[in-house]
């Protein structure tokens, strides 16, 4: 299945793909995204395919099944436990060692701040703390740091600001004095 599963990427990133193939593709990752072992399959993919159109599939799968927060919750602990452990784990044995695309590193920032929108503080208290303490591994992770922190700003923090602005009934954008 996962080499099923490569080619079907790959064909649906391939703009001279066949337009019958890529039907076929397209149902094929759509029925993977189905599959109750989902989870489990982008994970192991993400790990293990050595092409960049493939992780970023699976990030972006996986991107879209934890932005639905509700849906999300619903998926067993471990099977959560399972993605928050292979993301972790791929950013300390992956990420920190070699470079990946801008792109990929930049969708993992967006997962990892979906799974903190779900997760924390309830299912995932030591959201931070498990970041900061990935710092260690050199310049890469600081800069997927970085861009994690700049993804949650964007994403969360800020339109959460902009909202507690607008129920205070300010008119400028709301700042925190220093």
């Amino acid at each position: 299945m996962a080499q099923e599963l490569d080619n079907a990427v790959l064909c649906l990133f391939d703009p001279a793909c066949n337009p019958d193939i890529r039907t076929q593709a397209e149902a094929f990752c759509k029925q993977i995204q189905a599959d109750a072992n989902f989870f489990g399959i982008a994970a192991e993919r993400l790990r293990a395919t050595s092409h960049a159109n493939v992780r970023f599939w699976c990030l972006q799968a996986l991107f879209q099944a934890v932005s639905s927060k509700d849906e999300y919750l619903s998926v067993p602990q471990d099977k959560r436990n399972e993605v928050k452990g292979t993301l972790l784990t791929w950013w300390h044995s992956v990420l920190a060692e070699r470079s990946e695309a801008s792109y990929i590193l930049n969708k993992y920032a967006q997962v990892i701040v979906a799974l903190c929108r779900a997760e924390y503080p309830h299912e995932w208290p030591g959201f931070f703390s498990d970041l900061l303490s990935l710092l260690a591994l050199g310049e890469r992770s600081v800069d997927l740091f970085l861009r994690i922190m700049a993804t949650l700003d964007e994403e969360l923090l800020s339109h959460e600001v902009r909202s507690l602005g607008l129920s205070l009934g300010l008119s400028e954008p709301f700042s925190l004095p220093c």
